[in-house]
């Protein structure tokens, strides 16, 4: 089965234990979706963009997904 999709909104939610569970599964980390952007790509922008539109400040970003 594909996961990449779901492993995608795992990043966007911030969900680490939905993550690592695609992870047992298998699922190819190396994937490049159809904007050309890798899981680390996404795990940064969804971080970045979570803490901006939450009124965070720089450096306040969640790392659980980047490191």
């Amino acid at each position: 089965m594909d996961y990449q999709r779901e492993i995608i909104e795992a990043f966007g939610d911030f969900d680490l234990d939905k993550f690592k569970s695609y992870l047992t599964k298998g699922v190819n980390v190396n994937f490049v979706d159809s904007q050309g952007d890798s899981l680390l790509h996404i795990a940064v922008d969804s971080s970045i963009d979570g803490t901006i539109q939450s009124g965070g400040s720089q450096g306040d970003e969640p790392l659980e997904f980047i490191i």
